[in-house]
């Protein structure tokens, strides 16, 4: 009944809105008024029928509505309270654990707990297996002014702010760095036509929107000043009582009190700059929202092998600078391309530039789609439509960083390479940009990742994309036509 993971990438596919009354006529047997009630179970927010609901995929309720019937109430039931268990074994005793440890055990390969205190902290910031992070009302704030305060120094977001910029400035530049060819073609066109015409994909009304989609998008750097003040805090977190000695029960004290927030503000305005929303700093992290059409980067990834404030700029831009420019990029993925400037689901492209660059996604998927792991004797394929956003997202943010980079040199001068080492500052840039993605995966993980993340395997993260760039090759001198220097390269950016 369900949706294939491929066909849940069209966002105006899945919005289906309705009103309660008319989603109830799809399930006529379950009250769905009262259900919405019953959730937000506060009389100061009254619930009528007129109340208008997104319905992502119509179809399955419809054949849910006609399953269950068949379904006996005990079953049911069982299933309605083993999925509310599940999500908390780990917080039960030691012999629950060991069987949610064999069951992780099959999918991800791991053979043992993690230590109890990785787990309480993980939990408490939001970043365990109850993931919490994105909630309002979570801890994320508190954990993320701690960690603000001790940790996130002013310098590290005043660089960090800089190379946003700069990579911003980046993407703007690619919108329009072809727009010089319109004379060209006109002096060469029999000879160059073909080659101008693939180049110059994108017509100028859809350039035009797509820039200011690019000038719109809010970054986030850091953490959000609002969380230093504990007056602020203290008012956000205002009846929230964590003094039981359970560590169960604290937990669903807060999940209680995330509800009751989220019900309490339920009619209110969104504010998409709002600080209780951004001001999760203690997270190894970033992201591009669609929805507000932002750019977040937390203070927990401006620190490791991700950036130093006192690194030469080719590393950070080769780290940092490449995740910059990769959720810049997701605003205009597949499934990012679908919003607006304002996080609206509008189609603003123009028909013939929105078919070409489907077909240059479809090169990207058609890529990918041909990178095989091997996993216990068993060869798959990676998933190129389920991993096309992240790959072109990838592709992209690795081209802008670069071009920010080899500006920035432009304007300060070239940095020296690091000593002892027989690198230039152009590889130790392509160095660091590989340098994130190193991991080691127990097979089971692997096998799981391919199946179902939206990310390729770190490997094709890296390679996949630097086979693409045409810096990579010269930077590193791969003979053309070799694996990492093909004749046929994929560019959507």
């Amino acid at each position: 009944m369900s949706l294939p993971r491929e066909e849940r990438r069209n966002a105006t596919a899945l919005n289906n809105q309705m009103t309660l009354e008319e989603g109830n006529k799809m399930y006529p047997a379950f009250n769905w008024t009262n259900h919405v009630r019953n959730i937000l179970d506060n009389p100061e927010v009254p619930i009528n029928s007129s109340e208008v609901i997104n319905v992502a995929v119509p179809v399955y309720v419809q054949k849910l509505a006609v399953y269950m019937p068949s379904v006996p109430a005990r079953v049911q039931a069982n299933y309605l309270l083993w999925r509310f268990i599940k999500g908390m074994v780990s917080f039960s005793d030691k012999e629950a654990r060991q069987i949610q440890l064999k069951y992780n055990m099959v999918l991800t390969g791991k053979e043992q707990e993690s230590p109890r205190w990785e787990t309480c902290v993980k939990t408490t910031s939001g970043n365990g297996e109850n993931y919490l992070y994105f909630y309002e009302g979570s801890l994320t704030n508190a954990v993320g002014a701690m960690y603000a305060k001790e940790y996130f120094p002013e310098s590290s977001k005043q660089i960090a702010d800089d190379m946003v910029s700069n990579i911003k400035k980046e993407f703007k530049t690619m919108l329009d760095e072809l727009d010089w060819m319109d004379d060209i073609k006109l002096m060469f066109r029999k000879e160059f036509k073909t080659m101008l015409d693939e180049l110059d994909w994108m017509d100028d009304i859809t350039r035009k929107k797509a820039h200011s989609k690019v000038d719109k998008m809010m970054p986030f750097i850091g953490y959000a000043k609002e969380i230093l003040d504990d007056k602020l805090i203290n008012e956000h977190y205002k009846g929230l009582d964590l003094n039981s000695p359970s560590y169960l029960k604290n937990f669903l004290k807060l999940k209680t009190f995330i509800n009751e927030y989220y019900v309490k503000v339920f009619r209110d305005p969104i504010d998409n700059h709002s600080w209780k929303t951004h001001g999760g700093a203690a997270i190894v992290n970033a992201f591009y929202s669609p929805n507000e059409n932002s750019i977040q980067f937390p203070a927990g990834i401006l620190d490791g092998v991700f950036f130093k404030d006192d690194r030469p700029s080719y590393m950070n831009y080769g780290a940092i600078g490449v995740v910059v420019g990769h959720e810049i990029t997701h605003g205009f993925d597949d499934t990012g391309s679908q919003k607006d400037g304002d996080g609206n689901l509008v189609d603003w492209w123009e028909p013939q530039t929105k078919k070409k660059y489907l077909e240059r996604a479809q090169c990207i998927i058609d890529q990918y789609s041909n990178f095989t792991v091997e996993v216990v004797g068993e060869i798959l394929n990676v998933n190129g439509i389920n991993t096309q956003g992240e790959n072109i997202a990838d592709n992209g943010g690795y081209k802008e960083a670069y071009r920010a980079y080899e500006k920035l040199t432009k304007e300060q001068g070239e940095e020296l390479s690091l000593p002892g080492l027989p690198y230039t500052p152009r590889q130790l840039f392509w160095i660091s940009g590989a340098a994130v993605w190193c991991n080691i995966l127990r097979e089971e993980a692997l096998k799981n990742r391919v199946l179902t993340d939206p990310h390729a395997p770190g490997r094709y993260r890296v390679n996949g994309s630097y086979r693409n760039q045409k810096e990579f090759s010269k930077d590193w001198n791969c003979p053309k036509g070799s694996n990492m220097n093909p004749e046929k390269k994929c560019s959507v950016w």
